[in-house]
């Protein structure tokens, strides 16, 4: 009997000896990833399921916060990377790297004279009246599209702020104005909404961002 119990302790110290070397390896262990609401749209899923398939050990956390509010929880720990909408601000203490970009599109009521248009030019949306995100929720996107209309020659004329892409596409919808969108936002399927490719460079990015101090190899793989 005392033996079987020899066995079984070196076994479980065996087993816990693994369990190290895979944290170590960082094919096991806890990740809190942050993600703005609209990377769910793009790359986010695809991701996860190939890391999920490549570390099955791993547990892993989604957690939904804007760009502003991400960043904090990085710089805090709270959060171990983070998909952001554009780069950090300059003198945010964070490893970022460029992940994805895509074009812009313009929301529109359904019944908008530009609705049927295979693009839209900038420009033409110069005297409409838009909704956009708070700047504070994600300063960096928020700036994009402000520098897009000053490149087209207009300044925008904001009817309402909010934080969340499907309130905006609720209220385009609805009537209320126009917004610019990632075009992934255009995957939004309201009674009500169009989504027109605008005619611009322009385009918006996704960055994968950690704190440089989190280094382990979790964060790395």
């Amino acid at each position: 009997a005392g033996l079987a119990v020899a066995k079984r302790a070196l076994s479980d110290i065996a087993v816990g000896l693994e369990e190290v070397r895979r944290i170590g390896r960082g094919e096991a262990g806890h990740l809190r990833i942050g993600f703005a609401g609209s990377v769910a749209l793009t790359i986010l899923p695809s991701v996860v399921q190939m890391f999920r398939a490549r570390y099955p050990a791993v547990t892993i956390d989604l957690i939904e916060k804007t760009t502003t509010p991400q960043i904090e929880a990085l710089c805090s720990g709270i959060l171990d990377v983070g998909f952001l909408r554009e780069a950090p601000p300059e003198g945010t203490d964070l490893a970022h790297v460029s992940v994805y970009r895509e074009p812009l599109v313009a929301l529109l009521p359904c019944d908008h004279a530009l609705a049927q248009k295979a693009s839209v030019a900038p420009l033409a949306l110069a005297d409409e009246l838009f909704i956009l995100f708070y700047p504070e929720t994600g300063p960096a996107f928020y700036n994009r599209i402000i520098d897009l209309c000053h490149a087209a020659g207009f300044t925008p004329r904001i009817g309402q702020h909010t934080g969340e892409w499907l309130t905006i596409a609720g209220l385009v919808a609805a009537g209320a104005g126009v917004s610019i969108a990632p075009e992934c936002v255009g995957q939004i399927r309201l009674p009500g909404l169009v989504a027109v490719s605008l005619d611009t460079t322009f385009s918006v990015g996704i960055v994968l961002a950690r704190h440089p101090d989190n280094d382990s190899p979790l964060v790395g793989n």
